[in-house]
């Protein structure tokens, strides 16, 4: 479990410390876990923390891996346009607490999260997102392979 002291920014701090470090200091993996329990619900989370790759997000892309996510930030609006699958979709705040959740939604669609948000967390519909808990707090871990 994390420390609870520091749940307040560990989310953003995160995610910022990611987009300033330099490419040869990123870690090689990210994943996401929920901070009450310790369960890790994605094994293995890309970043779009820079304006091109939250613009082309899964885009034309086929389906990830049932394991995989991508996390958007900033983000509180998303779109399926262009893309081949639906997606379960997770809203969370700069602190990294669920402030919402969209399941199955479908290509072709957009969907503005509440002001709240911070991120976006996308995934395969009823992949790792799909048995989320609305009272979820997540953290990112940084994994180097």
């Amino acid at each position: 479990m994390m420390d609870q002291g520091r749940e307040s920014a560990a989310f953003r701090a995160s995610v910022a410390a990611a987009r300033n470090a330099p490419p040869a200091g990123l870690a090689s993996s990210w994943s996401l876990m929920e901070r009450e329990t310790g369960v890790k619900l994605v094994a293995d989370l890309e970043l779009a923390i820079r304006f091109w790759p939250r613009f082309r997000g899964w885009m034309c892309r086929r389906p990830a891996p049932s394991s995989n996510a991508l996390l958007l930030a900033p983000c509180h609006s998303v779109h399926t346009l262009w893309m081949r699958f639906p997606i379960d979709l997770v809203f969370v705040d700069e602190h990294g607490r669920v402030v919402d959740i969209v399941h199955r939604l479908p290509p072709w669609r957009t969907y503005r999260g509440p002001k709240t948000a911070y991120a976006a967390i996308e995934a395969v519909a009823d992949g790792p997102l799909a048995g989320i808990r609305a009272t979820a707090s997540l953290a990112l871990i940084a994994t180097n392979t």
